[in-house]
């Protein structure tokens, strides 16, 4: 909101002049109409002495003398003040005053002053402006206080009082908690800059996951082939640099939410433990490392890489946060979340959570700044040194997964971030210590291959004919088409690429193959995780999806799962 000053020039003049009634309209949001309130030139002559402060609240605010009025103003949230003309003293200051500027009546009166010392150092020029053009200005502002260990935003305004002559004699305004309104509006602004940058970015992850796939999968078919060993240590090597650039594909991706997941039963204690070393060296001989992992934790449904992405970012941020040394706590515990804590955040459910916290000793975040840590881009890092997506990141692997962020941070004393994942249900984990690991095997049956990257569908076609397929390939939905008739329908699996030039997208390939043949399996391939793909594409629950880049045993298995559930399946009648 831009500050706006309101009223015009006059002249501060004799206080014994007559004045002539100031009418002044103050709306509370929760009642229908706005009480316009009768100032009195009798009520403001009695404010030149102080003794007169709750006479004149009432002949103020209650020309008729009732106290009705009064009542309600003192009962509203808003505060209601009356100054004189350069706001030096304060002549009635309602109750409310304590509860949104943190700051009592009482102290206002003996200081006018004192509510200014809660402003924060970044508004305090402004709000010093404006009172400095009173009285011939009035003001409407917005400005930030420090409420305690609350940082709040205040909207004050402030109109000048005349008298028959037009000469200023009073100041009136109202002060109210705008917080939730302004927490609000950056909400949305943060949801649409992400969705930008997510769009950038998941244009960027996508041709990159193509050239990925075909890293992948070819390594993975020479590595299992190659008789020597040093090539065979080589060839693993490129898969697992090819690993940690799909991470880096996935970070651009988790801005918006919209990277692949690939999610197992993960107990979140041991996954953790396991990098202790690791993060000993990152954190440096400087800082000292202590953990706490509780016994018995319930297990998360959880990427494990995208989990270690997250504690890598966080722990790097709370090391450069110690840049002279300090100490470091990562503890993970079970969390009962109940209906009051999970209301606060959206889409979370009350129940068993599993808690990640990571506390450090450094310099803290500041109040101002720290409803923004999680923006993209938004560093406190100077130089040039940090690129401010971290925290955006780590938010976005985090909403990922169902859960949240909670942040507690003070100048000089440091920060602890908290993780919140939901514990998996019990479905869950039955349906794991159900499932026995088998390894995959090939088959003899006929893939259709739709893929329009040439190398991505080259690289596919060696391993499915590695486990033993058939595989008629096409680039486009249209030649797709054409070798199904040129076969005579006889396909067991349409294996497509989801998004395809040309005009056909690879679930109208599917839709309009399976009208040919019923019978016909269809597994999708795409850089999209499944919620993505559900509520853009309307995909059906349950509906295969291969993540790209994959590795070659992923491709395989899912292909065969596929054609063994169509086995198992009744013919149609």
């Amino acid at each position: 909101m831009d500050d706006r000053v309101i009223g015009s020039p006059g002249d501060v003049d004799d206080p014994t002049r007559e004045l002539a009634p100031h009418r002044f309209a103050m709306r509370d949001p929760r009642l229908d109409g706005a009480p316009t309130v009768e100032l009195p030139s009798s009520a403001l002559r009695a404010a030149d002495d102080p003794a007169a402060d709750g006479a004149l609240a009432r002949a103020a605010l209650d020309p008729a003398g009732a106290d009705g009025l009064a009542t309600a103003l003192e009962a509203l949230d808003e505060v209601f003040w009356l100054s004189d003309a350069n706001r030096l003293a304060f002549r009635y200051v309602s109750p409310a005053c304590a509860r949104v500027l943190g700051v009592s009546p009482a102290e206002v009166h003996a200081d006018a002053g004192a509510w200014l010392a809660r402003v924060v150092p970044e508004d305090r020029v402004r709000v010093e402006a404006v009172l400095a053009a009173l009285p011939r200005h009035g003001f409407d502002l917005e400005y930030r206080i420090q409420r305690g260990r609350e940082l709040a935003w205040i909207r004050e305004r402030a109109v000048p009082l005349r008298d028959a002559d037009g000469v200023i004699r009073r100041v009136a305004g109202k002060a109210e908690d705008v917080t939730r309104r302004r927490l609000i509006e950056d909400q949305v602004r943060q949801v649409q800059r992400q969705e930008a940058i997510g769009q950038l970015a998941s244009g960027v992850a996508h041709d990159f996951n193509n050239l990925l796939a075909v890293i992948l999968m070819q390594a993975a078919v020479l590595s299992e082939s190659a008789r020597d060993a040093g090539l065979r240590e080589g060839l693993d090597d490129i898969i697992g640099a090819a690993r940690r650039a799909t991470a880096l594909t996935r970070s651009l991706q988790a801005i918006s939410r919209k990277q692949p997941a690939q999610p197992v039963l993960l107990d979140l204690g041991q996954a953790i433990a396991g990098k202790t070393q690791v993060l000993r060296q990152t954190l440096g001989g400087a800082i000292t490392l202590a953990t706490r992992f509780d016994p018995g934790l319930p297990l998360v449904h959880a990427d494990p890489g995208m989990i270690e992405q997250v504690l890598m970012n966080l722990v790097i941020n709370a090391r450069e946060a110690m840049a002279g040394g300090g100490h470091l706590t990562i503890a993970v515990r079970a969390v009962d979340v109940d209906d009051e804590q999970a209301a606060r955040q959206p889409g979370a459910g009350a129940g068993w959570h599993v808690g990640l916290m990571i506390g450090d000793t450094g310099v803290g975040i500041a109040p101002a700044i720290l409803p923004r840590v999680f923006e993209p881009f938004f560093t406190t890092k100077s130089g040039g040194t940090g690129t401010g997506l971290g925290l955006a990141i780590v938010r976005g692997l985090v909403e990922q997964h169902r859960g949240w962020i909670e942040l507690d941070s003070e100048p000089g004393r440091g920060t602890t971030v908290t993780v919140l994942l939901p514990a998996a249900d019990q479905a869950e984990l039955d349906l794991r210590s159900s499932t026995p690991r088998v390894p995959v095997r090939g088959g003899h049956e006929t893939v259709l291959l739709v893929e329009d990257e040439a190398a991505v569908r080259a690289a596919t076609r060696v391993v499915l004919q590695r486990y033993g397929y058939r595989v008629l390939e096409a680039d486009s939905a249209a030649a797709a088409l054409t070798r199904w008739d040129a076969e005579g329908g006889r396909v067991d699996l349409l294996l497509t690429d989801l998004v395809m030039g040309g005009g056909i997208s690879g679930r109208q390939l599917a839709e309009t193959l399976r009208g040919r043949g019923p019978t016909l399996k269809v597994v999708y391939m795409s850089g999209y995780n499944r919620d993505f793909l559900a509520r853009v594409l309307q995909l059906e629950p349950g509906q295969p999806v291969i993540p790209k880049p994959c590795t070659a045993a992923e491709l395989a298995a899912t292909v065969r799962r596929s054609l063994d559930v169509a086995a198992a399946e009744p013919a149609p009648s």
